[in-house]
């Protein structure tokens, strides 16, 4: 059963880009870069307006991984998500070229990550009893795989039985992103023949890098048993308290 996302919402949670450009920015501040890299961040996030396409393959109780002692109203499904969307990442570097010496030319670099293409069956739990969301992305799937709803089916009788996931195949093999694109642009110019060589290399091996530490990024940070988890209960707090100052913990409801 194929269905849409209100996409417009989701553009419209401040909190959602934040949170994703915060995971973002952690995860680059965490890496260690080669030696023709230094001074890599991220200037900007934008989601893009174009929604994924989702086709729901099953309604069931939380599987026990994520709430052993789920409530009545917590409810998980299994989602067939493919994107193929404005997603934009803009990064920026600095490039190292060692050659005649070291550290003998640095040049500024922007990088944009665009054109994300994802096709992959996921995991969305939601438990109302904790006021929580989570997000995970169980398995890969091929566009060309003539065994497409057999894998989703093998994958969803994992997750709607009581069964171990752990790291058992397919979900130690996911390789998540299909494909995107990277686009480098060089702050200065370079004259010299020998260094426009290096240069070109160094943004080639840069590329490269970024690529597959862009894709460790998404399998490594939503890719089961790691996931996105939204959390309402702040958001439910700061209403309360706009509400009502001397409210003690106690929700009013219409």
């Amino acid at each position: 059963m194929s269905f849409e996302v209100d996409w417009e919402q989701l553009l419209d949670d401040s909190s959602l880009n934040s949170t994703i450009t915060q995971r973002l920015d952690n995860f680059v501040q965490s890496l260690s870069l080669p030696s023709y890299l230094q001074d890599l961040q991220i200037l900007d996030f934008q989601l893009g307006n174009v929604p994924p396409k989702c086709k729901l393959k099953s309604l069931t109780d939380p599987h026990p991984e994520i709430e052993p002692n789920p409530h009545q109203n917590d409810i998980q499904a299994l989602v067939e998500l493919e994107y193929c969307g404005d997603m934009v990442l803009s990064l920026q570097v600095s490039l190292v070229l060692n050659y005649p010496g070291d550290r003998f030319m640095t040049l500024p670099v922007k990088v944009t990550i665009s054109q994300l293409r994802l096709h992959c069956l996921c995991l969305v739990a939601h438990l109302a009893s904790k006021l929580q969301t989570l997000f995970s992305i169980l398995c890969d799937i091929n566009n060309d795989n003539n065994d497409l709803e057999e894998t989703i089916s093998n994958t969803s009788t994992t997750a709607t039985q009581h069964q171990p996931w752990g790291s058992s195949a397919p979900l130690q093999r996911m390789a998540v992103v299909q494909s995107l694109n990277i686009e480098t642009e060089i702050g200065d110019n370079v004259s010299s023949g020998q260094d426009r060589a290096s240069t070109l290399r160094n943004v080639d091996k840069l590329e490269q890098f970024l690529l597959a530490k862009f894709k460790d990024f998404i399998r490594n940070e939503i890719g089961w048993p790691n996931m996105i988890t939204f959390d309402y209960n702040s958001d439910e707090e700061e209403d309360g308290k706009d509400q009502d100052p001397t409210a003690n913990g106690t929700e009013e409801t219409d």
